[in-house]
């Protein structure tokens, strides 16, 4: 009896000796952060885990992540919107599985004055001279090629020299200002400055002037306003 006894406990024991435990569930993620440029751009994440996980943007209208889910060791792929602002933004992305949570920062560098301006359009809508003279220029647009071509569609009013509706030329961003460059009749090239005072994505407060024309403005120039279409 003590011997059928002894047998059924050695087996006991034998049989809890060879039972595996499950596995002590694990996740990485790698990198922990991701630094992208105003321009946007995509970045691989590696995913070191033995259990199912889901991954997940806290600012998805412009950082995104495909595939949201995947099981043990894996990858997703991280893509950034170019940012559009001239504030740097940042957000978080999250890695869960079971109890298990991981963090990537997400940081994007703000867009440049020159940036905003290239490849659009703006349109002039108000002049703060408090001269009547002026108000012909509201509704001037320029167009900022992105190949740094120009075109000012106006009305500048130079006298004798007649009405001036359109210069074609280039432009670039010195500093502050942005400048204007071309012909405006066949033999006279003038240049038109603004410097700009306060500016958006979307509003651009400037001080006009025409250094090559002068007597057209006011020496200091004039304030003008931009509204991007």
């Amino acid at each position: 009896m003590k011997k059928l006894l002894f047998s059924m406990s050695l087996l006991v024991i034998l049989a809890a000796c060879g039972k595996e435990e499950p596995p002590i569930p694990a996740l990485q993620v790698s990198p922990g952060q991701i630094e992208m440029e105003s321009a946007g751009g995509d970045k691989d994440v590696t995913v070191t885990a033995n259990i199912n996980w889901t991954a997940s943007s806290g600012a998805s209208d412009w950082c995104t992540v495909s595939p949201a889910s995947g099981s043990n060791n894996g990858s997703f792929k991280v893509t950034v919107k170019p940012n559009t602002t001239l504030s740097a933004r940042e957000t978080e992305i999250t890695v869960k599985g079971e109890n298990l949570e991981k963090k990537i920062t997400v940081t994007q560098d703000a867009a440049s004055k020159e940036e905003l301006l290239s490849g659009s359009t703006w349109e002039m809508t108000r002049q703060g001279s408090g001269i009547s003279d002026y108000d012909d220029l509201v509704g001037t647009t320029i167009e900022f090629k992105a190949d740094k071509k120009a075109v000012a569609t106006l009305h500048l009013d130079l006298g004798d020299l007649g009405t001036i509706e359109k210069i074609e030329g280039t432009w670039r961003l010195d500093g502050e200002t942005f400048i204007i460059e071309g012909d405006i009749i066949p033999g006279l090239s003038a240049k038109l400055t603004f410097e700009i005072k306060q500016m958006t994505e979307l509003v651009m407060e400037c001080q006009m002037n025409t250094p090559d024309l002068p007597g057209m403005l006011p020496t200091d120039g004039i304030p003008v306003v931009f509204k991007k279409k």
